[in-house]
């Protein structure tokens, strides 16, 4: 789960296959973080599935029901 603090940062996702399914959270929104932004680097060619969704989200995406 990211936050506020993880604005303007760089991840390097190291995902080695066979670890299994990696979400990344994005964090609430709000006018609070207004201009949040980072950058990912997949720093492993062939990695194994890696998620990147809305805060509050399932680690498939979609919908919450709500």
């Amino acid at each position: 789960q990211l936050t506020s603090n993880d604005s303007g940062k760089l991840f390097l996702i190291d995902k080695t296959e066979g670890l299994g399914a990696f979400t990344i959270n994005l964090p609430k929104l709000s006018l609070d973080i207004a201009g949040w932004h980072c950058k990912f680097i997949n720093s492993v060619a062939g990695a194994g599935n890696v998620s990147i969704v809305c805060f509050g989200l399932p680690a498939a995406g979609g919908s919450t029901g709500d």
